[in-house]
């Protein structure tokens, strides 16, 4: 989840099915790489694949195989594309340098924003609409909600507490420059709804 307009915080959970030799020093990593990176050289025209981030470090996290959790915070740079980064979290033996497990997760995916042709984002529990610079919705009874929005790259560009029940805000009096950007309405354990929107004032 996004924790500020630079911050990523990523939150895994490691369940051991299975045994795990006393001989094996394993180590839970991380790596953040960008690809499809305009670059000019020579004859290339970009950059595949490039390391951004590694956490916490090369040394990665010490585990004795067992259930834990595990909460890593990346900070994102501003030149980054963040729709073509991707955080690949593998669990390594230190000495053999075998990967025994390894997942990859696309940051858009990370995040919940996935637009198709109808410009609807997915898990949507509250419907959001979005008419003359305003944003309307309905949280119902639900309490500590709120309404978060980001720009292209990522970034925060407002984030506001909603009032149980229906709530408006003016987009146009709080976001200044024209673009597209992502909706999000999220209580403290869950995404409620997202939406892409077009700002032309």
């Amino acid at each position: 989840n996004f924790v500020g307009s630079d911050s990523l915080q990523l939150v895994t959970n490691v369940i051991n099915h299975g045994d795990i030799p006393s001989s094996w020093d394993l180590r839970l990593k991380y790596i953040l790489r960008e690809t499809d990176i305009p670059y000019s050289w020579e004859t290339e025209d970009s950059i595949f694949w490039a390391v951004r981030a590694v956490q916490p470090n090369t040394g990665g996290v010490p585990f004795d195989g067992g259930t834990f959790t595990d909460t890593q915070n990346f900070t994102i740079d501003s030149s980054w594309d963040i729709h073509k980064c991707y955080i690949a979290i593998y669990v390594q033996d230190q000495n053999s340098k075998e990967i025994v497990q390894a997942k990859e997760v696309k940051v858009d995916d990370f995040l919940g924003i996935k637009t198709n042709n109808d410009d609807k984002i997915e898990n949507d529990k509250v419907n959001i609409a979005f008419i003359k610079g305003k944003l309307k919705m309905n949280v119902g009874d639900k309490s500590n909600t709120r309404v978060v929005i980001y720009d292209l790259i990522g970034r925060e560009v407002l984030n506001k507490k909603l009032s149980k029940g229906s709530n408006v805000i003016n987009v146009n009096g709080k976001i200044h420059n024209n673009g597209v950007y992502f909706v999000r309405i999220n209580d403290e354990n869950n995404i409620l709804g997202m939406k892409k929107i077009v700002l032309i004032k």
